[in-house]
């Protein structure tokens, strides 16, 4: 089971990992948010409760370690995070 909350909703796809970053769209463009998104299963028995869980990233290091990369259109890259 993965958990990927782009909303909070709880998927059951093969195998267990997600790639993906959450974004949203602001101002009449989409931006990626600086938060990682995860859910937290836990089983008890025959029992299974899930909390999802948001953390912010800091976003400073996040954009200028976009702009010390090599990556292509990496102003562009950095001007789309926004504090999650």
């Amino acid at each position: 089971m993965r958990g990927h909350a782009d909303r909070e909703v709880l998927k059951v796809p093969q195998p267990f990992q997600e790639r993906g970053v959450p974004f949203e769209r602001r101002d009449g463009r989409y931006v990626n948010l600086a938060r990682a998104e995860y859910a937290l299963l836990d089983r008890v028995g025959q029992n299974w409760t899930v909390g999802f869980r948001r953390l912010p990233c800091d976003l400073a290091p996040l954009k200028s370690g976009l702009l010390a990369s090599s990556m292509p259109h990496a102003r562009w890259g950095a001007d789309g995070w926004v504090a999650g």
